[in-house]
């Protein structure tokens, strides 16, 4: 326990860490100008080829379903269907770019994002973001600004589903793309420290355990 709080500490005060934080873009006193999703975005939606229709399935094209939006980059292990061109072309699915923003639209994941880190179709319950002007937005910055709407979402009440045009009537701040920059590498920092962070304390319940099973648990030859 003393070892896991001891790197703990160490997290929260590294000194790097800090740094980079401190060295964020100061918003102006009237905070950064906000700006729908509609005017900065495309946003669109996917489909469901038919199931009645076995030529649709099975082939190379990813498909994915709203259950991968958990707040998280979205990856290509997580596909467990395919579809096939005449099924991309015989429905509403349209294939969305590596790096755009899904945002679940009903569900128990409503409001909650994804990162797509490849190409792929999604069905209805999904809305893919991707910037109309990479020099104005970010994508990440997007991805990480999205994440501050959720609540927007579940003042719509269970059971909801919201659309495309609630979607594009959301509103995020947009600072200068610079300090997008700035604010994404920082995050990502972040993520990094904390991924690492996990990995320590997974190696320290497993070897929890090993003292667990090697002095409580093994019996004397």
């Amino acid at each position: 326990m003393a070892w896991g709080i001891a790197k703990l500490l160490d997290f929260i005060a590294d000194a790097d860490l800090k740094a980079q934080i401190s060295s964020l873009p100061t918003p102006p006193k009237t905070g950064w100008e906000m700006i729908k999703l509609g005017g900065i975005c495309s946003v669109t939606s996917g489909g469901t080829p038919s199931r009645t229709k076995p030529e649709y399935w099975g082939g190379n094209i990813n498909w994915i379903k709203s259950e991968v939006c958990q707040n998280s980059y979205v990856l290509e292990n997580q596909v467990t269907e395919k579809i096939t061109q005449l099924g991309l072309e015989k429905s509403s699915a349209k294939i969305l770019n590596k790096n755009s923003v899904l945002i679940a639209l009903v569900g128990a994941t409503i409001g909650k994002v994804g990162y797509l880190t490849f190409q792929s179709t999604t069905n209805q319950n999904i809305a893919g973001l991707y910037p109309l002007n990479e020099k104005t937005l970010n994508s990440k910055f997007l991805y990480f600004a999205s994440q501050g709407l959720y609540s927007q979402f579940k003042s719509l009440g269970g059971f909801a589903m919201a659309n495309l045009t609630f979607i594009r009537n959301l509103q995020i701040p947009l600072p200068p793309l610079k300090d997008q920059e700035k604010i994404v590498s920082v995050i990502e920092n972040l993520e990094n420290k904390i991924e690492k962070f996990k990995s320590d304390l997974n190696a320290l319940a497993s070897k929890n355990q090993e003292i667990l099973q090697k002095y409580l648990f093994s019996q004397n030859a």
